[in-house]
């Protein structure tokens, strides 16, 4: 299970690098005066604050209120939130979007398509795969992995070192321990499910019994 997780972490965030790098707001910028670090293009509300060394692509919206903190880059098209927060050494790929009061800690990385809903907190060293959804007000620990079309429902929480496969869903509400590996299609439930007596923590061991046989 731990080299699982150690496969699917390296790999996202190997994939998230290429994605940043080969983007117009990562090659063209390298160097520049922090005077230069906003896009003309780019769209920076009232309030916003953009700190010198960070970086805003075209067509990026940088919304009132939020802060993008230095030596964080905000690719093309990517959307920030009001009050929306991004920590140095983060990183927001094309077309990404980070919802209103959101954080992402430091080192975390959002990969094309990703959706962060209101509210959500992201931990340190978390990367995150193309297409993934999450939901208002969810808890993401440091050090996760979240595969390609991953979905998180509103106010879950995942623990510190989580690695999950693609297009398994985490209800709302649901609980996901630390190091625990969750497998592809899988679904944890919530609290709420209909029918469900079970603790969350034995939904996530159900899940993770859906990993392909020696994955652990």
């Amino acid at each position: 299970m731990n080299r699982l997780r150690r496969r699917v972490r390296v790999a996202l965030l190997r994939a998230a690098a290429r994605d940043l790098l080969a983007s117009r707001a990562i090659r063209t910028t390298w160097g520049r005066h922090p005077s230069e670090s906003v896009d003309n293009q780019a769209f920076v509300g009232p309030g916003a604050l953009v700190a010198p060394w960070a970086v805003v692509g075209p067509g990026a919206v940088i919304a009132p209120g939020a802060v993008v903190a230095p030596l964080s880059a905000v690719a093309p098209a990517a959307i920030v939130g009001p009050g929306a927060v991004l920590a140095p050494f983060t990183a927001m790929a094309p077309g990404s979007v980070l919802g209103p009061g959101a954080v992402l800690a430091p080192l975390v990385v959002l990969s094309p398509g990703v959706f962060v809903g209101p509210g959500v907190f992201i931990g340190p060293a978390t990367a995150i795969a193309p297409g993934v959804w999450i939901g208002r007000g969810a808890v993401i620990g440091a050090g996760v992995a979240l595969a390609p079309g991953v979905r998180i429902g509103a106010g879950a929480q995942i623990g510190n070192g989580v690695a999950i496969a693609p297009s398994a869903v985490v209800e709302p509400g649901a609980v996901i321990p630390a190091r625990t590996a969750i497998g592809p299609h899988a679904c944890v439930r919530g609290p709420e499910a209909p029918g469900s007596t079970a603790s969350a923590a034995s939904h996530a061991s159900a899940a993770t019994a859906a990993l392909p046989a020696g994955a652990s």
